[in-house]
């Protein structure tokens, strides 16, 4: 019986799964901030085509509020790719803290598995 694992392929599946997650939600962002910006657009071309000489009270309302909603997804936008930067830049180092983290754990994993396999020896016990 063999209860050890591979460190190195599951470094590397972690990192590749925060990555993915990352990239994923830059891309909800992106899509959230391009959907800010077709609303912005929709309020000035409706206030354009009023004829109107300036824009309704109720319309500068709702672009500071958009032009704020997007002022967030941009921060959001900023922190996960600071976060993808990071993990591009330490990626290495996160795999060796993974590697480290299992080799402790195997380690542990395997004086147990002795354990029982001379306990149950003993016992008569095939394992």
């Amino acid at each position: 019986m063999n209860l050890t694992v591979t460190s190195n392929a599951y470094a590397e599946d972690a990192v590749h799964e925060v990555q993915k997650k990352i990239e994923k939600s830059l891309k909800e962002k992106h899509e959230e901030a391009k959907k800010i910006l077709l609303q912005f657009a929709e309020v000035t071309f409706e206030e354009k085509i009023s004829g109107r000489m300036s824009f309704s009270e109720e319309s500068i309302d709702k672009l500071d509020e958009l032009r704020e909603n997007y002022n967030q997804v941009i921060l959001a936008i900023e922190r996960e790719r600071t976060k993808y930067e990071a993990l591009l830049f330490h990626s290495d180092s996160v795999m060796e803290m993974i590697n480290n983290w299992f080799s402790d754990n195997n380690n542990k994993l395997e004086k147990s598995e002795n354990y029982l396999m001379e306990n149950s020896v003993e016992n008569g016990i095939n394992v």
